[in-house]
């Protein structure tokens, strides 16, 4: 219940004529807000009054709609907050006096400040207080804010100077200045932090003369605050006061991380003129201001930045060379080309493989013999780099690529074609081919292998040759999977594979040829191929063309040749194309594919008609172990009963239960 003896509460709300007032605004404003009309306030706040936490928020929720729906009404508004400030004075409850300044740091005027600011001194209420003191704005706050500064201590006191920094309140620096050489260290601490946060030249003096003869528990806080000064005034535009602190804290006897700050600053606000400092910075031997100015030069977008830090690399010492070539990577520039490529034969290992990773981005077509000189060399990791800067170099240089590969020694000339496939330069297609046949092996390899990842239907008839001439070489298999890779990268519905067919019907004798034109239409996919591979296939002589053609229906990418290969599998013809055609069935049997339960049964039957031997059927009881219907359980019956494998029967039988065995 409310006591009778709040009195300050009940008389603001005994004035009728202004209860209808405030009642009949509120409904006009409130519109659907309120189901019916609006409880009245009065009653909402001698309830609010005892409220504690956990107890029904309801009367919460009705004062809370007062204070937002009476914005735009000044006599509304005022009214409310009268009764706010009521409880405030009243022994309500800590929970209500809690609510009540959260409502008052939305709607709080100039007259709540009286109450809040005698509340601040009060370690119980001072921290709500200050909560609903910080939203209102004006002289009135900041002078109680002040007023409490020289009346507390400890947390209370701090709280204080937090808010005045909060505020960014200037008219609290001379009263804050006074608290930096607090012999509390917390104190002078958050005066220090907030003066940063006010700024303004009065806080950056203040905070300047304490620095002088600072206690080392609170400088670190001084510096921190100076620098917020600085940041402070770079933002309003008052660039020589930000660097005149930036400068002063820019001093090797300052603490490290102050330094650091203070260079960045200084780059945040020079921008590029700063690069000058930032490249000496990177001279010295200090690590972290090695790093801090690389970092800081990195994120730089000034073309003139890159070229004169190019121009300093021979000065600089390994490990700000590492820096310096890792940000030329990240942003090229055409001065540095030369300096990088001196670097490349460096006496420290790291710093040319850097480097070398460096000229992938900043060469040029001169580049090019020397990476491909490195990439071909001794030593392993700084081959790989270099091999991974010849694919990365920019601009036009891939007829450069070509022009030298036609007149290098062998290493360089395989290095190069890898590199035009990798760069995808379709140019070099001409010259590929006729690198194809040269006289080294590794070379010829890699023609074929970047023809395969270049070419398209345009090559394959040129392609097609050269596998002809490629018979018995070491380049037959490069050469036949050049093809499969253009005849695959065609559209399928225009069967790609024709020029091949074409090729191998046209071929006669030449089992060996022929047999390699098999095996790439074995490969391709191309339904359009199936026909011949079929006739080859069932071919009455048995060489390597019927071998190579077994073994394509077999490897068959869909099960369009399942009974292709059934047929093999039962007919006449060797062991070993028998035993080919056997598990190239039971491969496509075992794909996921949409079929019928009774023609997979089936096929499985069949199956175990066409295993010869053990391994055969084992073969064909690990694929009905995959079966998940019990009518598979009959097929493998029979071998139940067989020395042989009935072992692995019974386990098939098992894992078939297992699958058709309902989950719990």
């Amino acid at each position: 219940m409310y006591r009778d003896s709040n009195t300050k509460v009940q008389t603001a709300f005994r004035r009728s004529a202004l209860c209808n007032v405030l009642a009949v605004s509120l409904v006009l404003l409130a519109g659907p807000a309120f189901a019916a009309d609006p409880p009245p306030l009065e009653d909402a706040l001698k309830q609010l009054a005892t409220y504690e936490f956990g107890q029904n928020r309801e009367m919460l929720s009705v004062v809370e709609d007062y204070c937002r729906l009476s914005y735009g009404a000044p006599q509304t508004r005022a009214l409310v907050e009268d009764g706010l400030i009521g409880l405030l004075k009243s022994d309500s409850t800590y929970d209500c006096k809690d609510f009540v300044c959260r409502q008052l740091c939305v709607i709080g005027s100039d007259k709540s400040v009286p109450v809040l600011g005698g509340m601040l001194t009060d370690e119980k209420y001072s921290n709500i207080a200050r909560y609903a003191l910080e939203g209102i704005e004006g002289k009135a706050a900041d002078k109680a804010f002040i007023k409490a500064l020289g009346k507390t201590s400890g947390k209370v006191q701090i709280g204080i100077i937090n808010s005045l920094g909060a505020r960014g309140s200037e008219d609290s620096v001379r009263a804050m200045a006074k608290l930096l050489d607090s012999s509390d260290p917390m104190v002078a601490q958050a005066a220090a932090a907030a003066l940063g946060h006010i700024g303004g030249p009065d806080a950056a003096t203040a905070i300047a003369e304490a620095r002088a003869n600072a206690a080392p528990e609170v400088k670190q806080s001084l510096d921190d605050g100076y620098l917020l000064c600085a940041a402070k005034a770079a933002s309003a535009g008052n660039i020589d006061e930000a660097m005149a602190i930036y400068s002063t804290l820019n001093n090797p006897a300052e603490a490290k991380q102050t330094q650091l700050a203070a260079i960045q600053g200084i780059a945040s606000v020079q921008g590029p003129d700063a690069a000058p400092m930032l490249i000496d910075l990177l001279k010295g031997d200090d690590p972290k201001l090695q790093a801090i100015a690389a970092g800081t030069l990195r994120k730089m977008e000034a073309p003139v930045v890159f070229a004169a830090l190019a121009g300093e690399l021979p000065n600089l010492g390994p490990q700000a060379q590492m820096l310096a070539l890792y940000i030329l990577r990240q942003h090229p520039d055409a001065a540095a080309k030369d300096p990088i490529t001196a670097l490349t034969k460096s006496d420290v290992a790291d710093v040319r493989i850097a480097a070398i990773e460096a000229l992938g981005a900043n060469g040029d077509a001169s580049t090019i013999p020397l990476l491909a000189e490195i990439a071909t060399g001794t030593d392993a990791e700084a081959a790989k780099y270099a091999s991974s800067s010849l694919d990365a170099l920019r601009g036009d240089v891939d007829a450069a690529f070509v022009e030298l590969a036609k007149s290098a020694a062998t290493p360089i000339r395989g290095e190069l074609i890898r590199s035009l496939a990798v760069r995808g330069a379709v140019s070099a297609l001409p010259y590929l081919l006729e690198s194809a046949v040269d006289a080294d092996a590794t070379v010829r390899t890699h023609s074929f292998d970047a023809l395969g990842a270049l070419g398209s239907a345009e090559q394959l008839p040129a392609l097609i040759d050269l596998l002809v001439k490629m018979n018995g070489n070491e380049a037959q298999t490069a050469a036949e999977n050049a093809i499969v890779a253009v005849v695959q990268k065609s559209d399928p519905a225009g069967q790609p594979a024709a020029p091949v067919i074409a090729a191998l019907q046209g071929m006669k004798g030449k089992a060996d040829v022929r047999a390699s034109f098999v095996r790439v239409l074995g490969r391709t996919g191309d339904p359009s191929a199936l026909t011949v591979l079929r006739e080859c296939a069932n071919a009455k002589k048995g060489d390597a063309v019927k071998d190579a053609a077994i073994r394509a229906l077999a490897d068959w990418p869909t099960t369009d040749t399942l009974a292709d290969l059934q047929a093999l599998a039962s007919g006449a013809g060797s062991d070993t194309n028998k035993a080919l055609a056997f598990r190239g069935f039971m491969r496509l049997l075992r794909l996921p594919v949409e079929r019928p339960m009774e023609e997979t049964l089936r096929l499985y039957g069949e199956a175990f008609k066409m295993a010869a031997t053990p391994d055969d059927k084992r073969l064909v009881l690990a694929g009905l172990a995959e079966i998940k219907d019990a009518r598979a359980l009959a097929l493998l019956e029979p071998f139940l009963n067989d020395e042989a494998v009935k072992a692995e029967a019974a386990q098939a039988a098992e894992q078939i239960k297992k699958n058709t065995t309902p989950q719990q």
